[in-house]
């Protein structure tokens, strides 16, 4: 590849080198952690930009760019490559898969900005550029023309996770396949204050599937609603109940799969101390349950 770029005259050949380069770099960082720490994934961004200034696009090398500016914590650039990449994809060629995930990438860095914005909002600059990274793809995915209407960046991340749940169902997934995305719409109500929208799109997904994210949206949204003015006390009972209920299912979880830094991300800052005590329970029960499997090992020996 070094040698492609390094003879040829042309500079689309060229470009093919770089993203050659890329496919290498992406290839090896396969099963490490935290990629978006290493020298490969730097290396990966780099020729991802030097072929795209030669003129060479495609939607593979925009996922491996997203994906390491996401591992890096970048949201705003993750952003744009995952909006490149939804704007190179051709639908009648790519992958369903592919293109399911530059909508979720799209959708939930979108929201991982707003989410860790002052006040949990976009500026007004910011607010601009998301709309004029997503304008050529506003034709593709549903949603997307009404939300540059308004200008509302949580309806932009609904409609792209929303069409990346939709793409799980198309390609065979089924319901199952599909919660693991329709989770993240549950952040759009969480930053909007939806906490009648966000119980119910979380309860309906805890009817196919626990898991930790979800249940996070649906203890936040039932203790916001028992906090409301004005609710009666039957219903504040009732949204106490099911928050406490998520919270003794979470308690049984694998704390190592919460994602908890990730999470965090996804929701305003305020929120942060809320799922350190979410965690908390299932990480203490993990760590006693260790102890005493040392403790009996070493009476045992």
């Amino acid at each position: 590849m070094q040698r492609l770029i390094d003879v040829s005259a042309d500079p689309a050949m060229k470009g093919y080198g770089h993203i050659g380069l890329a496919k290498i770099y992406n290839d090896s960082t396969d099963g490490v952690d935290n990629p978006g720490l290493t020298d490969e994934c730097a290396a990966i961004i780099d020729e991802v930009r030097i072929a795209a200034g030669l003129g060479v696009e495609a939607m593979g090398p925009y996922l491996w760019k997203g994906e390491c500016l996401r591992d890096q914590g970048r949201e705003s650039d993750a952003f744009d490559a995952f909006a490149s990449a939804l704007r190179v994809g051709d639908v009648a060629t790519e992958t369903l898969d592919n293109i399911r995930l530059a909508a979720h990438g799209a959708g939930t860095t979108l929201v991982a900005r707003a989410a860790r914005a002052p006040d949990a909002q976009l500026g007004v600059d910011e607010v601009s550029d998301v709309f004029n990274a997503l304008s050529p793809i506003k034709e593709k995915v549903p949603g997307l023309i009404g939300a540059a209407e308004t200008e509302d960046p949580l309806a932009a991340a609904y409609a792209l996770l929303e069409y990346a749940a939709n793409l799980r169902v198309q390609r065979g997934e089924g319901e199952v396949g599909k919660v693991y995305t329709a989770e993240n719409i549950g952040f759009v109500f969480v930053l909007s204050e939806r906490w009648a929208e966000g119980l119910a799109h979380a309860q309906a997904i805890d009817q196919v599937l626990p898991l930790a994210w979800n249940l996070t949206v649906l203890h936040i949204c039932a203790i916001e609603m028992a906090a409301a003015d004005g609710v009666s006390n039957v219903d504040r009972q009732y949204f106490l109940s099911e928050a406490e209920r998520a919270r003794r299912t979470l308690a049984l979880m694998d704390h190592r799969r919460f994602g908890e830094q990730e999470l965090k991300k996804l929701l305003p800052v305020r929120y942060d101390d809320t799922v350190d005590e979410l965690v908390r329970p299932a990480r203490e029960r993990m760590e006693n349950a260790e102890n005493m499997a040392i403790s009996y090992t070493g009476d045992a020996e």
